[in-house]
């Protein structure tokens, strides 16, 4: 998603993903409401979709910070 590796730099991995569960919760509730596959589709697989998707890029995002950060370098076997 283009629009979280826009964001993530500027306002962080956790408010990128705070905001990603508020659309993907909104996309929820919408879908709840239609009456229609087209709205259906609309809200669960675009709104929704988006929200997941971003809290996705959001989450690997915190994952290789933490990874880049206690990863150790040395080989341990020997």
């Amino acid at each position: 998603m283009p629009i979280a590796g826009f964001y993530i730099p500027r306002i962080g991995c956790r408010t990128v993903a705070a905001i990603g569960g508020l659309i993907v919760g909104l996309g929820y509730v919408l879908a709840s409401f239609a009456n229609t596959i087209g709205w259906l589709t609309i809200s669960y697989g675009g709104i929704a979709g988006t929200g997941i998707g971003i809290t996705f890029l959001a989450m690997l995002g915190n994952i290789l910070i933490l990874f880049l950060l206690h990863h150790d370098h040395r080989d341990r076997h020997q």
